[in-house]
């Protein structure tokens, strides 16, 4: 008894130690590892800036952006070289890392991802058929190819330009919505519009990460310009997005300012004022005839009815698939039974589409919907069964929350 104690003890001991050095082991793997990963970064840098002096760098981390840091590069007599964007975006496919240089021109010096687990074949090509064409380009005013057989890799690389010129250039979109409501701090990208007479709807948060208004783009005259009310739809002012030269015909609307969206009879003149009362009027029936959704995946619901009986509630979602964003409306009765799919924008392949979405139309009377009840229905097309599947069971779950109320 005693022999088979002192050979368990030594087991312990010995499987303990072993613990400990694969622990150790792994732990000095992921720092190499680590540590490589920056070696190849600043060999990027180096590249892109060949004058940098590596211990004038200045790093900040960035939060809320595609783009996870910016380092400022200077010579060795503190001159400003420009800036190197580290950006981070996950698509259909996994992740992909890149790294933006600029100059202090506002001129993209190079575009390069550094990682990725997107598929090799596809965007490979990018790097050497595409992403030349970004170099000497200004990043305020950046041209991107419509076609590169990679799209989903492309569109990743691109959210990431986007987001750098923010940091670099300066973003008057965000100046503007501040003029109008001081608290903003930044703004994403809600909803796009297709065949209104406005064009996109942004949400506006505070410092706290709190919504606190909504902006409408719309055009007139070659000039864009933004409708922004708070929370409670209401009026908050007009505002030129491009620097337009249209705030006298702003000052026709100032009367209406911090007033409900829903009690306003706009009474204009003038020919530019009009077609902005137009746009304005066309705001304000969106906003009366439906509500905004504060749920991941959702932008906004709006009741249903049967003659004048409330039968449901309709809710509009948008989630990335294989070529874009796919837009569905879903319909739920009022004992919460999803009861119909509609499409309203879907740019992904039909051919895969178009089966998925039939598959998820035998869903019609559930509740709610797992993960694993749809993963057989969209086997096969994966990217588009997955946005189908983020925006109709987010649906479900944010209709029995309301409901709950």
């Amino acid at each position: 008894m005693l022999d088979k104690l002192k050979i368990a003890v030594v087991l312990l001991i010995i499987g303990s130690l072993s613990g400990l050095l694969i622990w150790g082991a792994n732990e000095l793997t992921v720092d190499r590892i680590e540590e490589n990963r920056e070696r190849a970064r600043l060999a990027v840098y180096v590249d892109m800036f060949p004058d940098v002096d590596i211990n004038r760098m200045a790093f900040e981390d960035i939060e809320n952006s595609s783009v996870i840091e910016k380092i400022t590069m200077y010579d060795s007599n503190g001159n400003l070289l420009g800036y190197a964007l580290r950006g981070r975006q996950t698509n259909a496919f996994g992740f992909v890392n890149v790294v933006l240089g600029v100059d202090r021109n506002n001129n993209i010096i190079n575009v390069v991802i550094t990682d990725t687990d997107n598929t090799p074949t596809y965007y490979q090509p990018l790097v050497s058929n595409y992403f030349p064409n970004f170099k000497s380009q200004d990043i305020r005013n950046v041209s991107y190819d419509t076609s590169t057989g990679a799209t989903s890799t492309y569109n990743s690389v691109r959210t990431i330009i986007e987001d750098a010129k923010l940091l670099v250039a300066g973003d008057t979109i965000l100046e503007a919505y501040q003029a109008i409501l001081e608290d903003t701090e930044r703004y994403e990208i809600l909803f796009e519009f297709s065949d209104e007479s406005y064009d996109i709807e942004y949400v506006l948060y505070n410092s706290d990460d709190e919504r606190i208004g909504y902006a409408y783009h719309a055009e007139v005259n070659d000039h864009v310009f933004a409708m922004v009310v708070d929370t409670n739809d209401v009026f908050k002012g007009l505002v030129g997005i491009d620097h337009s030269e249209l705030d006298s015909a702003f000052s026709a609307f100032d009367h209406y300012l911090d007033e409900a969206i829903e009690d306003i009879n706009v009474d204009v003149s003038g020919e530019t004022e009009l077609l902005i009362a137009a746009i304005f009027e066309d705001i304000q029936t969106l906003l009366t005839t439906s509500f905004h959704a504060e749920a991941d995946y959702l932008v906004r619901y709006m009741e249903v009815f049967d003659n004048d009986t409330l039968v449901g509630y309709a809710y509009i979602g948008r989630a990335q698939g294989f070529n874009g964003y796919n837009v569905v409306k879903v319909t739920i009765n009022l004992n919460g039974e999803l009861t119909e799919l509609e499409t309203l924008v879907s740019p992904d392949t039909q051919d895969y589409y178009g089966d998925v979405f039939s598959n998820f139309e035998g869903f019609y009377g559930i509740t709610e919907l797992e993960e694993n009840d749809a993963i057989d229905v969209y086997a096969g097309a994966t990217a588009s069964g997955r946005s189908l599947f983020r925006i109709v069971s987010h649906a479900l779950s944010y209709h029995a929350e309301r409901l709950g109320e």
